[in-house]
């Protein structure tokens, strides 16, 4: 929500670098513990993909879309989930105009 207000919708909430830092250190705080959870594993919790991974990988992607550096570990659990066939048709659908595409 801060990078979206002060970094990209600048003209209408003006600029806040210190606050855009601060919101960018403390998802590296938050992401960390993930990253820790994901050592010798590739799911969050479990030994298989749920609900967790896929919040998770959300997150990731839109990380990488405000270009925030990530850890290699959560780059290689990204990509790995990110090439699932279930998540690309997922976001064919939810990013198509034509609804049940």
């Amino acid at each position: 929500y801060v990078l979206r207000k002060h970094r990209d919708l600048t003209h209408l909430y003006g600029e806040a670098p210190a606050a855009v830092a601060t919101a960018i250190e403390g998802f590296h705080k938050q992401v960390a513990v993930a990253e820790r959870a994901l050592s010798g594993t590739n799911f969050l919790v479990g030994d298989h993909f749920t609900g967790a991974d896929v919040m998770m990988v959300t997150t990731l992607k839109w990380a990488e879309a405000y270009k925030i550096e990530l850890a290699p570990r959560l780059l290689e659990y990204s990509t790995l989930h990110t090439a699932r066939s279930a998540y690309r048709k997922a976001g064919r659908l939810n990013f198509s105009i034509n609804p049940g595409a």
